[in-house]
Parts: structure tokens; sequence; C-alpha cells
């Protein structure tokens, strides 16, 4: 690799160069089907109209060439726009017209990219693949605890919230993963709320709780700064809310058993500890609405065993 002008986290654009391989470059325009041939007169198929639509784009149009067909209006397109980048282009051999050889071009789908990751160094020699560009919009995904995954509906609104950049936006719930645990990493508790990193595409994973959880994708109502792609944010859904007072205890009070029950652990004065099977209800700041289910006894004051903690249940 002789030259690069773009940097991991910079933003692509239609028509840039990223690097230079042996003093040729490398460019991105818009397209759906990866370069598999170079593309050169007399060519046709696909892929020529998509690179012919994608020069008109950039301002260089081959109108006169029949459809899908790289004739003498495309090769003048494809001179005028190697030489807008500041390089002569290759000449086909027999034809003596330009062309464009697949090691100088990528498709992607949409824009605006981000270049992820660069494979080699300056002066190096290339080996595998030597970029990872991400494109299209940020999307944002996440998990939520088991015991809150099923109050959580598609399109309900989702405060987005990036502690690091300071940025509020709002986005909306379009993906669950039906019960689908994600690999567990550290993250705040919360109900209703989680850490995950913003990425392109549905294929990150974000944080979860300590368990790990089902997860959940959110498309922000505008799109997301490219500088958010793989940093941590928070989401903040609000499933439900009380028409008046209930009574709380911590998510880390409530347990699920094997038999499908719900209960919580409440500690009596002497130091005894009595199960009480729950429905719970709305969530938020960490707790859940909780109900004793049948005649199990369960009030405002008593205290519930919240790990190797204990909690005071709320009635706000």
């Amino acid at each position: 690799m002789t030259r690069t002008m773009v940097a991991p986290g910079d933003d692509v654009r239609p028509g840039r160069v990223l690097v230079e391989i042996s003093g040729r470059p490398v460019f991105a325009l818009r397209g759906a089907v990866p370069v598999y041939r170079d593309l050169r007169t007399g060519v046709r198929g696909g892929d020529v109209t998509q690179l012919r639509r994608a020069l008109a784009i950039e301002g260089f149009t081959s109108t006169g060439d029949a459809e899908g067909v790289f004739g003498p209006a495309t090769a003048r397109a494809v001179a005028a726009f190697y030489g807008r980048l500041g390089y002569r282009p290759r000449l086909h051999e027999e034809t003596g017209t330009a062309m464009v050889p697949t090691s100088e071009l990528v498709f992607l789908s949409s824009f605006p990219a981000r270049l992820e990751a660069m494979n080699a160094q300056v002066g190096g020699p290339v080996e595998a693949d030597l970029l990872t560009l991400s494109a299209g919009e940020l999307t944002v995904r996440g998990t939520v605890a088991p015991h809150e995954h099923g109050l959580l509906r598609k399109k309900q609104k989702v405060r987005i919230h990036s502690e690091t950049t300071g940025l509020t936006t709002t986005g909306t719930v379009y993906s669950l993963d039906s019960g689908t645990a994600l690999p567990a990493a550290s993250a705040d508790g919360g109900a209703g709320s989680d850490t995950a990193p913003a990425s392109r595409g549905t294929g990150t994973t974000g944080s979860a709780p300590p368990d790990g959880g089902p997860g959940i994708l959110v498309r922000p109502d505008k799109p997301l700064p490219a500088a958010l792609a793989g940093r941590g944010v928070r989401l903040t859904v609000e499933a439900a809310s009380s028409d008046g007072p209930v009574l709380t205890v911590p998510v880390s009070a409530v347990s699920g058993s094997a038999d499908g029950t719900t209960t919580v652990t409440v500690l009596e004065p002497g130091g005894n500890r009595r199960r009480v099977e729950v429905r719970t209800g709305s969530t938020g700041d960490g707790l859940v609405e909780v109900a004793a289910i049948g005649s199990a006894r369960l009030g405002a004051a008593e205290a519930v065993v919240v790990g190797l903690r204990t909690d005071r249940e709320q009635a706000p």
C-alpha cells in the first residue's frame, strides 16, 4: 500500500478515494452488486448498469450507450471520473479505452459509509481484507432483562442517550429477539433501559444484564452521527405507566423459577425468609410493579432480599 486517504472512524462518501495500491486508487461507488469482473468496453449486464448509474450520480453521464452496455459513452464517463480523482484511467489493451479494474472499485449499497478498520500500513504488503467498511444509517442493538421482554412491543418509542457526547434523541423499536439471549456483559441495571452500541445493520450485540437477555433493535427517528458507531448509548423504553400508586420492588429482587412462576423473597423480622409468588407489571428506574398472587401476603414496608442485601419495597 502506497498511500491512505481515510482513517478508521472516517465517513466515506461515494466517489472518494480510500487508499492507493502501487499508486493506483481504490474508490467507492453506490451499488448493491459486488464487483466481480473488470468493467470495460464491450461488456454488458446489471453491473454495468450499476456503474453507469453511480457515475451519473457523480455527474458523469453515459447517454448514447445501449441499456446495460459499456460503450464509448461509458468509457468517456469513466475517463472523466478518473480525471476528477486526479488519476489516469487504466486502458483496455484491445480498444485503448478507459476501464475500471476490479481492484480499484468497491460498491457499497448505501451511504454514508464508515471505515471501521484498516488492515495494512503504508509501505507494507496488502494481505487478506484491506479495508473493513460499514454502510447505512446507524441502528442501536441492546438487551433487556428476560422478565421485562414481555413488556416490549414493536413501534414503541425509545429515548436514546449518549453519555459520551451528551446527545439525546428518540427512536422506535422495530425488532425483538423473542427470548434469544445475547452474550452477557456488564451493564447498568434499570427496568426499561439498558446500554448498547450503535451499529450499522443488525450484527453487533449490545451490553446486556449480567446473565444476558433478549435483544432489542431500535431505529432512530433521525440519523445518528457516524461517530457513535460502536459506542455505548442508553436506551429507555416507557413500556407502561400505572394509573395510581403501586407496590414496587427492585428489579433484582424478582426471581424466575423453573416452573414458570415469578417470586420475591420477603425477609421477616425474625430472620426467616418467605417466598411470595407475584405478578409483575410496569417497570422504571430500576423498580418493577408487583402484586401477590392468590392468598400470598405482600405489603409495603416489608423487606425483600436483593442478592445478598435487603431493600425496602416502596409505594410511590
